[in-house]
């Protein structure tokens, strides 16, 4: 997923800064939670590091306004299909994980048994 490799991106530069700078691991298990966040700003950086790792925080939080704004639209328009709310019914997932296994399967009428679902899917490994 695009936004997902640009938050990956924007994560990697931050951990580069840490590198570059010698920073040691922050005592928060998320750099980028409540704790990491306030791990980073207290972090001694020369000025055009610390211009970097601001930017970067700045567009993944704009990333993640995006990605929450999508959920929502998502959410909105799902919240009706029948399908979307059985699935809702398996642990573990959400409206954007049931939305995009009902887009990946199509219609499920295609598959001669739930094996070949399965399969197609990918969720039974087996080995030849």
């Amino acid at each position: 997923m695009v936004w997902s490799s640009a938050a990956r991106e924007v994560k990697n530069e931050i951990s580069a800064v840490l590198q570059r700078n010698l920073k040691g691991r922050p005592p928060a298990s998320d750099l980028f939670g409540r704790k990491g966040r306030a791990w980073l700003a207290a972090q001694e950086l020369p000025a055009d590091e610390r211009l970097t790792v601001d930017g970067a925080l700045r567009q993944l939080d704009l990333l993640g306004e995006e990605l929450g704004a999508i959920d929502r639209l998502v959410a909105v328009e799902a919240r009706g299909d029948e399908d979307v709310r059985r699935l809702l019914t398996v642990p573990g997932v959400d409206v954007t994980t049931a939305v995009t296994l009902i887009t990946v399967m199509g219609d499920v009428k295609r598959f001669p048994s739930s094996r070949h679902l399965v399969g197609y899917l990918g969720l039974h490994p087996r080995v030849r």
